[in-house]
C-alpha cells in the first residue's frame, strides 16, 4: 500500500503514518512508551510500510506542528521509571491552560493540590487532600474532580489512600512547577530530571536527591560490579553511605514541621516498578482515596 506523502516530500514530510499517530495522541493525551511503540508498529503494518523509528516519527510530527506551540514529549514516571509520551504546550506551562474541560474552580483545586503535594514531600493523604478543596466547592464535587484528575493522569496514586503528581502534570506543567517551587524541588543526581516523590541523601546537610527507580538501578549496578568501585553505596555528592530506602523522603528543603506532620510517608520502601506490580491492582485505591476525602 502506498502511504500518502511518503515520496518526494523531504525529511519532514508528513505521511499517513505520522497523521494517524498524531490523531492517536490527540485521543489519548498521554500513554506509556511501550504501548505507543506497539501502536506505531500496528500503524506501519496497516499501511504495509517498513516499521519506523518512534523518535524519528515524533520529530517529524513536532516539526510540522511547532507553529501551534505544541509538541509530543517524553517523560519518565517519577516513581516507577516507566516512560510515557504525550502532547504538551511549548509556549506556556500555565495551569490556566490545562484543558477546556476543567472549570476555573477545578483548575484552582489542582493548583492547591500541587502545592500541597510539594509541601508535604511529594505525596498527600485523603485528609490533606480535603484541606486543599477551594472555598465553595462541595465535597462531592471535589471527590469527582479528584477522581477525574487521577483518570486523566494529572494525579497518581503511589499507594492506597495517597496521591502524588501524575505524568501529565510532570509533562505539561514542568515549567510551572519548577518556577513555582524553586526552593523545594531538586533534580535527580543520576538522570537530572525533576524529583517529586523520591529519596534524599541521609546527610541532612546534603541537598542530593534521587528517584526511587534511579536508586534501584544504581544499587543493582553496584551489586553486579557495574558501579564505580565496590563496597557500600555512597552519595555521589557527599560520599556518605546511602542504602536505598534509608534516605530522607520528599524534597530536600522540607522543614522539620513538615517532616513530623507527614512522618507516615517517611517510613517507606522503594516502590516496585510497574512491571513488578499486578495489573489488577491498578485503580483499586482511586475509589478509596476519593471516598476518604468525601468522608473527612
Amino acid at each position: 500500500m502506498e502511504v500518502e506523502g511518503e515520496d518526494g516530500g523531504g525529511e519532514h514530510e508528513m505521511t499517513d503514518v505520522h497523521r494517524l499517530l498524531l490523531q492517536y495522541f490527540i485521543d489519548v493525551h498521554v500513554e506509556k512508551e511501550a504501548i505507543v511503540r506497539k501502536k506505531l508498529g500496528d500503524i506501519c503494518a496497516y499501511f504495509e510500510v517498513t516499521p519506523a523509528e518512534l523518535e524519528m516519527v515524533i520529530s517529524t510530527i513536532n516539526h510540522n506542528m511547532h507553529f501551534l506551540w505544541l509538541e509530543i514529549r517524553r517523560v519518565v514516571d517519577d516513581q516507577t521509571g516507566v516512560g510515557w509520551y504525550g502532547i504538551a504546550n511549548t509556549r506556556a506551562d500555565d495551569v490556566a491552560k490545562l484543558a477546556t474541560s476543567y472549570t476555573e474552580r477545578e483548575v484552582e483545586f489542582l493548583k492547591k493540590l500541587i502545592e500541597a503535594i510539594v509541601d508535604y514531600g511529594g505525596m498527600i493523604s485523603a485528609s490533606q487532600l480535603s484541606n486543599a478543596i477551594p472555598p465553595g466547592m462541595p465535597k462531592h464535587e471535589a471527590k469527582d474532580t479528584a477522581a477525574a484528575f487521577i483518570a486523566d493522569h494529572w494525579l497518581c496514586e503511589p499507594r492506597s489512600g495517597h496521591v502524588s503528581l501524575g505524568v501529565r502534570t510532570l509533562l505539561e506543567l514542568h515549567s510551572y512547577i519548577t518556577e513555582s517551587f524553586p526552593d523545594q524541588l531538586r533534580e535527580c543526581v543520576f538522570c537530572h530530571e525533576l524529583v517529586v516523590l523520591g529519596e534524599g541523601c541521609p546527610n541532612r546537610k546534603c541537598d542530593t536527591q534521587a528517584h526511587f527507580h534511579c536508586l534501584r538501578r544504581w544499587s543493582v549496578g553496584k551489586d553486579k560490579g557495574k558501579g564505580k568501585g565496590k563496597g557500600p553505596l555512597k552519595c555521589p555528592s557527599c560520599t556518605l553511605d546511602w542504602t536505598p530506602g534509608q534516605g530522607r523522603s520528599g524534597p530536600a528543603q522540607r522543614s522539620s514541621a513538615d517532616t513530623s506532620s507527614s512522618s507516615s510517608s517517611s517510613k517507606k520502601t522503594i516502590p516496585r516498578s510497574e512491571d513488578e506490580e499486578e495489573e489488577e491492582e491498578e485503580g483499586e485505591g482511586e475509589e478509596e482515596m476519593v471516598e476518604e476525602a468525601e468522608d473527612d
